[in-house]
């Protein structure tokens, strides 16, 4: 904690000289919860990226395309491509949230209610979606997605 602390301090005149704070709070909690997600998630990053689509089997076909490979996982519900170490996913159900990065972490519970202390607002709870993967999803103060992952690959 003493390294966000210090990151805080040395943020906060930066900020404060290109913008007026006009709610303090708000900055704070802003503050807390991007220090939250770089501290725990800094090390390991943006692994999985989910994109809405409408028609699987051709928006398989763009993707293969792009990244020059075949999915390895194909089903009507989801279809993955790994590119190294990050995934990209084409979800047909997952248009009311939009497309989704998600970082990996190494403990889901205990980053949720780091983040939702920081401010976030929860979106998705805890969810199993199989192969020893759990997912969660909160929207930040600007309403923007970010999920969370915690896998054993």
């Amino acid at each position: 904690m003493l390294r966000a602390q210090m990151l805080f301090i040395l943020l906060l005149p930066l900020h404060r000289a290109l913008v007026t704070v006009r709610q303090p709070q708000e900055f704070i909690n802003q503050m807390k919860l991007t220090l939250t997600l770089e501290l725990n998630t800094l090390s390991q990053g943006v692994k999985i990226i989910i994109y809405p689509v409408k028609d699987v089997a051709r928006a398989k076909t763009l993707f293969g395309e792009l990244l020059g490979i075949k999915p390895y996982v194909d089903s009507p519900v989801y279809v993955g491509f790994r590119v190294r170490d990050q995934e990209i996913g084409l979800d047909p159900n997952s248009h009311k949230a939009g497309m989704t990065p998600y970082y990996k972490v190494d403990n889901i519970k205990q980053s949720l209610k780091s983040l939702l202390d920081a401010g976030a607002q929860i979106q998705q709870e805890i969810k199993d979606v199989g192969g020893g993967r759990l997912t969660a999803i909160i929207r930040d103060i600007d309403g923007n997605l970010i999920g969370l992952v915690q896998s054993s690959w």
